[in-house]
């Protein structure tokens, strides 16, 4: 269905179909200071309010239809030039469509850039509660996947767990914008939805134990792996033993 002809000449997503989307002001962002030991519950909440600046800057997008005219001259009246009467007609032959694709996809690109530091914050945080490693990611992954299967393209994410990051391709990005744009703002609430229940999810309580199995489980895989060729070498034989053995056993020959 076109959305000029549900919503007027002009459309935006803030006055057509983005009417009962949530939005949320980028100013809303917390400001940590820079030796301040941030809480699991402040960075969740960095990454809530980075996934609103993201979600804010795809509203931004507008599309407007505007006519376009044909200029014709028409010249009436009597056979002298001094009696003639020269009129200008303008006649509607077709529409030119323009949007804001490339300025929302370069605000998007900036406001991933707050999402990767807002997943930065709570890397810091993962050692101290593994889970959230997997917690993270499924959640990004989530609520980046509900925007790409709407049609949004030029999204991808690189790397696992708390050391993902979201990059963003503004040209593929920009001409899905254009051509996908009524179902990737309706895909808006499902992204921010993904994000808010992850905000809100409280981690299992661990008991020290297990933290610490956890904690150590890479520590001591590695250590175990290190150990691995000196293992080897105390099950080989020394070579002068080995020597001796098969001369013995030649002379008993």
């Amino acid at each position: 269905m076109n959305v000029s002809a549900l919503f007027g000449t002009r459309t935006e997503w803030a006055n057509g179909i983005q009417v009962n989307l949530r939005s949320s002001s980028s100013d809303a962002i917390t400001a940590f200071q820079p030796n301040q030991r941030m809480s699991i519950d402040e960075a969740k909440q960095q990454l809530r309010n980075a996934s609103a600046a993201l979600a804010d800057a795809f509203r931004k997008f507008t599309i407007e239809t505007k006519p376009v005219y044909t200029s014709s001259t028409i010249t009436t009246g009597g056979t002298l030039t001094a009696l003639s009467t020269v009129k200008v007609v303008e006649t509607q032959t077709g529409t030119t469509t323009t949007s804001n694709a490339d300025a929302v996809a370069a605000d998007v690109s900036t406001a991933a850039e707050g999402l990767n530091g807002a997943i930065a914050s709570l890397r810091e945080l993962a050692a101290e509660t593994p889970l959230l490693r997997s917690e993270v990611e499924n959640a990004v992954r989530d609520a980046i996947k509900s925007l790409s299967s709407a049609g949004a393209q030029g999204l991808s994410l690189q790397g696992k767990g708390t050391d993902m990051r979201l990059a963003v391709d503004r040209t593929k990005l920009a001409s899905s914008l254009a051509q996908m744009h009524d179902e990737i703002a309706k895909s808006l609430d499902s992204f921010s939805d993904h994000i808010d229940g992850f905000a809100a999810s409280r981690p299992p309580e661990l008991s020290p134990r297990e933290i610490a199995r956890l904690q150590l489980g890479p520590t001591m895989a590695t250590y175990a792996a290190s150990q691995i060729p000196n293992t080897l070498r105390l099950l080989r034989p020394p070579k002068k033993a080995a020597d001796a053995y098969r001369n013995q056993m030649v002379l008993q020959k």
